[in-house]
């Protein structure tokens, strides 16, 4: 289907036609290659089911999110060994290669920080 239809279809229908052309692809429990999970709970699909229709980005809607958002930095700041006198600062991304380009965007700063305060 390349078109809107003239008549509209189902939400069951526009499911079975998407699935179907999905299942064509590979099977991402096969797929080392890329840093995609090929395994989750089912306590973290049920997770991100519970919690579909929240918007992240609104903190004051949801500031439950936020606060569990900031716990996660501060643990990923204690498994990277953050000093305890600094406070880790991060921000979540929605996919490994806008993570990555953001850590090396923040390295490339610290890095011009110190090269400039070596002269």
């Amino acid at each position: 289907m390349n078109q809107m239809p003239k008549l509209g279809l189902s939400a069951k229908e526009v499911y079975q036609i998407i699935r179907e052309e999905l299942r064509l692809d590979g099977d991402p429990a096969l797929n080392l290659g890329t840093f995609s999970t090929s395994f989750m709970e089912a306590e973290a699909f049920q997770l991100l089911q519970d919690t579909i229709g929240k918007n992240f980005i609104d903190s004051h809607a949801y500031p439950n999110i936020e606060k569990i958002h900031q716990r996660v930095i501060r643990m990923l700041g204690q498994l990277f060994n953050v000093p305890s006198n600094c406070l880790p600062m991060g921000t979540a991304t929605t996919g490994s290669s806008e993570a990555l380009m953001l850590a090396l965007l923040a390295h490339k700063f610290t890095w011009r920080k110190q090269r400039e305060k070596e002269g």
